[in-house]
């Protein structure tokens, strides 16, 4: 009696964990700013958006050729965004990874980092999106990304070492966690 029930436990249990990952929730389309946030930037691809110019040239383009690489070797596509009067930073990070259509086809593979300046430090001056695509990158990873390499910098108002660090940064974690360019989970 107790192996029957401990087989039907068994079957159950696997059935259920089946339907589970077989299972996810739809996704959201929407590619709406959201009310009273600015609108999104007119450059409709990875890279650093920096309309304010906060940046030095040779921070983007330093940057971008790092992000250039992590797209060409098929990883991610990773947009930076660095944005005043953001209130809605989560729903707009998503969004905007959206609208773009960020991440390589049926990859889903995108990662957007909002950064906020006018922001207080302890008010997280960075939020991040990552696509499905990125599973064994997780919210942790991209806090530690941050925490460890950017939040000083940006937070004491040096964006140019911020942005390095976090894409470089970025750059190092994703390509550990996905050796070779492969993709997946």
């Amino acid at each position: 009696m107790k192996e029957r029930a401990l087989a039907y436990t068994i079957i159950f249990l696997i059935g259920f964990s089946i339907l589970g990952c077989v299972q996810q929730e739809p996704i959201d389309p929407n590619v709406d700013v959201p009310p009273g946030d600015p609108p999104f930037p007119p450059q409709r691809e990875y890279g650093i958006h920096d309309s304010n110019h906060i940046l030095s040239e040779r921070t983007i383009a330093v940057a971008n050729e790092i992000l250039e690489q992590l797209n060409d070797d098929g990883i991610a596509q990773v947009a930076v965004l660095i944005l005043y009067n953001v209130h809605h930073p989560e729903d707009y990070a998503t969004h905007y990874g959206r609208y773009i259509g960020l991440g390589h086809r049926e990859k889903d593979n995108g990662l957007v980092y909002l950064i906020r300046p006018d922001v207080n430090p302890q008010d997280e001056r960075i939020t991040v999106s990552i696509g499905r695509g990125l599973p064994r990158f997780t919210a942790i990873d991209a806090h530690l990304v941050m925490k460890e390499t950017a939040m000083d910098y940006i937070n004491m108002g040096d964006y140019d070492n911020g942005i390095l660090n976090l894409v470089k940064n970025t750059d190092k974690r994703l390509r550990k966690i996905y050796v070779g360019g492969k993709n997946g989970g």
